[in-house]
């Protein structure tokens, strides 16, 4: 869409960290033909900017506009889905996009943290077809309670429902199994999770056609795991993601803001691992003191978009004894820091 009309992204948003992860940027661009107003919501609750959030929206050449939500001294209760909307006199435009920790390096508030959901709730069954799981995934410190509803009633666990709830450290994995199934579990499922900091929701549907469940066909890009850094060969930097996605998405390495193309210093490689996994690599030759800082390995299909962040420091060791004293090369001091992942929304 051009300069008529309802704003329309140009760049949908992206996430980029800053001081070490401690402080994220919410980031997107769009066209519009007067100047919109710019909203964020954070699991459905409006954003305003003042204290840890501070909102912007700059005009660019062209009636192109970037908005930018920050949010400094980031911490697990920050996790979930986010909402920008543009709107101007002829209409609005909407996106939105997740965001997920890795339980090993997000901060988490010195008091704890509500419920809060990081994913997409996910719909899985078995080779027989007779049993499907739902899957929540979500971060909340102390461990909470949980609860699922088909529609307004308490699902009950019984011979035939089964609730899971699995737990590492502050990230944990809620399920509800249910056996022998039939047309008459179709229906709207919710499940909440609470504790003593408050409380959280998260919706599932189940439909049936012809008496047959149906799956959501694909799965968005996912990280199951931390990127993991190497040194091999004679020092040459490997850094590796193992992802999850149907079908395979478009990859793109970052090193800043720069796109790493591949070539004679830098090796890209994708390679399947299993059904719907890859391992993704980026092999840096040779690197130098200038190779460090923030890397970032982006995935993108159809169903949306995720990001693995790994940040890496050199530290140069130098001996002043003597002029011609050899100069120990770099030594590589590897930080991973946390998973964004990120499902684009559609305009709206």
């Amino acid at each position: 869409m051009g300069l008529q009309g309802r704003p329309s992204f140009i760049q949908k948003p992206a996430i980029r960290q800053e001081e070490d992860g401690s402080k994220l940027l919410f980031e997107c661009k769009f066209k519009s033909a007067s100047k919109p107003s710019v909203t964020w919501e954070h699991d459905e609750v409006p954003v305003n900017s003042g204290g840890r959030f501070k909102i912007k929206l700059t005009a660019e050449p062209g009636g192109a506009y970037y908005t930018c939500m920050e949010i400094s001294e980031v911490t697990l209760e920050d996790a979930g889905k986010y909402r920008v909307t543009a709107k101007n006199d002829g209409g609005e435009c909407q996106a939105s996009i997740s965001l997920n920790f890795d339980s090993d390096e997000a901060p988490l508030p010195p008091d704890g943290s509500k419920p809060n959901f990081t994913e997409k709730p996910v719909i899985r069954q078995s080779e027989d077809g007779t049993t499907i799981t739902f899957e929540c995934r979500l971060v909340a410190d102390p461990k909470p309670t949980i609860t699922w509803y088909l529609g307004d009633k308490v699902v009950k666990e019984d011979t035939r429902h089964k609730y899971g709830l699995i737990t590492d450290k502050h990230t944990h994995l809620a399920s509800l199994q249910i056996m022998r199934v039939t047309a008459s579990d179709a229906g709207v499922y919710k499940l909440i999770a609470k504790n003593s900091k408050g409380e959280g929701v998260a919706n599932i549907s189940l439909f049936f056609e012809a008496g047959k469940i149906i799956i959501p066909p694909g799965k968005a890009p996912r990280f199951p795991t931390k990127p993991v850094i190497k040194q091999v060969g004679g020092g040459d930097l490997l850094l590796e993601c193992l992802l999850e996605a149907n079908p395979l998405p478009t990859i793109t390495w970052y090193h800043g803001t720069n796109v790493v193309k591949g070539g004679t210093r830098h090796r890209i490689t994708t390679k399947e691992k299993g059904k719907d996994t890859y391992l993704l690599t980026l092999e840096v030759k040779d690197p130098e003191a200038p190779d460090g800082g923030n890397y970032r390995c982006h995935a993108v299909n159809d169903l949306g978009e995720s990001n693995a962040n790994i940040a890496i420091n050199f530290q140069e060791e130098v001996e002043e004894e003597e002029e011609d004293e050899e100069v120990t090369p770099p030594v590589l001091i590897p930080r991973v820091f946390k998973e964004t992942t990120v499902t684009s929304g559609e305009d709206t």
